[in-house]
């Protein structure tokens, strides 16, 4: 792996932890683009366009308050989602927990 994918991806850990990790699951829920004006979202949507996740637009509406307008994830964004739903499914020492999955038909 180069070495600016390998720094892109430890700063994405690093942003990632906690709130910021969550707003990457909702974004990527959400059909895209979209637009984000409540301003600790923007900041976070910041953070997280800085570590490289996400391809975003931002605006000045006044002195103090800025839109954020996103339009994709990036691949780097898509590694650390789907490194978290891995992590998710693995036990402390490193194993696969058991998981089966859920039949469609019985929903």
């Amino acid at each position: 792996m180069p070495r600016q994918c390998r720094n892109l991806l430890r700063m994405a850990n690093t942003v990632t932890h906690g709130l910021d990790l969550e707003l990457l699951r909702e974004l990527a829920a959400l059909p895209l683009p979209v637009t984000i004006t409540e301003q600790a979202r923007v900041m976070d949507i910041k953070a997280l366009r800085e570590a490289g996740l996400l391809l975003t637009l931002v605006y000045k509406v006044s002195k103090k308050i800025d839109s954020a307008r996103v339009l994709a994830l990036t691949p780097a964004g898509r590694q650390v989602l789907a490194d978290a739903a891995f992590a998710a499914f693995t036990a402390n020492d490193g194993s696969v927990k058991h998981w089966i999955p859920r039949d469609p038909r019985k929903v």
